[in-house]
């Protein structure tokens, strides 16, 4: 079973990835260099302390490159000729979308019943961006999941095949946030798989209902989501 990743390549994707590859046989990466920036800032000082500790905790500070774990292609945008040709020349049973920029038709079409995408929400109530940020935002606290759920033509409108909750601490700051919900995405990831190599195919739901879009998050209403977390944190308001 043949298994391309498509990513960002963010130290919390390394992380992922790495630890993937260690279960089954990751034939491709995909870094995709280039991000959509805002005309606003969006930018919130707990962001260096959450790269750092994505370092530390996740990474062991060892400096990991994606070229050591399989073939890696880089591109400015993830649906150009260059995807598409060395996507296809693969022939993935399982194509696992994270952190990228929205996926077009032709790229889909190479894999479309094992294209996959993990999303760090629940697209039923929060598709698009910053998702477990918009979450808390609205002090929506019991929908801060990870969802993997197949690609199609819409944004985040695929069938769910599994979602589950991030763990919360007791004590997490906002910057512990990340290193869990990708930790869960790797649980979603790795299970999901197990039970293709079972099965055949990926077993999945439509999704009950289309979640409103969101866009990037402005500084001002960073600090109002991470007020709400940590008061939800403080309350002792959840299942340790």
């Amino acid at each position: 079973m043949k298994i391309a990743v498509l990513t960002k390549g963010y130290s919390h994707h390394k992380y992922f990835i790495s630890q993937l590859s260690n279960s089954f046989e990751v034939e491709l990466i995909v870094k995709e260099k280039k991000s959509i920036s805002p005309p606003f800032n969006t930018y919130h000082p707990y962001q260096e302390k959450e790269a750092l500790y994505e370092k530390e905790v996740l990474l062991k500070n060892v400096n990991v490159r994606l070229a050591d774990i399989s073939k890696t292609i880089e591109s400015n945008n993830i649906n150009d000729n260059v995807v598409l040709l060395s996507v296809k020349n693969i022939k993935p049973d399982i194509i696992i979308a994270i952190g990228t920029g929205y996926i077009k038709s032709p790229l889909i079409e190479i894999c479309p019943s094992g294209f996959t995408n993990l999303h760090g929400g629940d697209p039923e109530y929060y598709r698009g961006v910053h998702n477990f940020l918009w979450t808390m935002y609205h002090k929506d606290f019991d929908k801060l999941l990870v969802t993997l759920h197949r690609v199609n033509k819409e944004l985040d409108d695929g069938d769910i095949i599994k979602r589950d909750k991030v763990k919360i601490r007791k004590n997490m700051e906002i910057f512990q946030f990340r290193s869990e919900q990708i930790k869960t995405c790797l649980d979603l990831a790795t299970s999901s798989i197990s039970l293709y190599e079972k099965n055949g195919e990926f077993l999945s739901k439509p999704q009950k209902q289309k979640g409103r879009y969101y866009s990037f998050m402005p500084s001002a209403l960073k600090e109002i989501a991470i007020n709400n977390f940590n008061k939800f944190i403080s309350g002792g308001l959840f299942n340790n």
